[in-house]
């Protein structure tokens, strides 16, 4: 067996994370309420438990948000301005 030869790895990318969290709860948020207004035209009478769903997925992406901002400010602290 030949022996391949190890490329160096790519640089990283800067992403900006913020953004990336908070499309992601947008989607994740506009999901929610077409899959509610499903259920809802399937029972109109009926409360569906998804109501009460909302914030306990809601809170862990604008935590997320605010962790993001947090290792940002950090980040900016921590680098010297060029």
């Amino acid at each position: 067996m030949a022996k391949r030869e190890l490329k160096t790895p790519p640089e990283p990318v800067q992403v900006d994370s913020r953004r990336v969290v908070l499309a992601g709860t947008v989607l994740w948020f506009v999901g929610f309420v077409a899959l509610l207004a499903v259920l809802r035209m399937a029972r109109p009478a009926r409360p569906s438990r998804l109501a009460l769903d909302v914030p306990g997925r809601l809170d862990p992406r604008l935590i997320g948000l605010v962790l993001v901002r947090k290792h940002r400010a950090k980040a900016e602290r921590a680098e010297p301005s060029r």
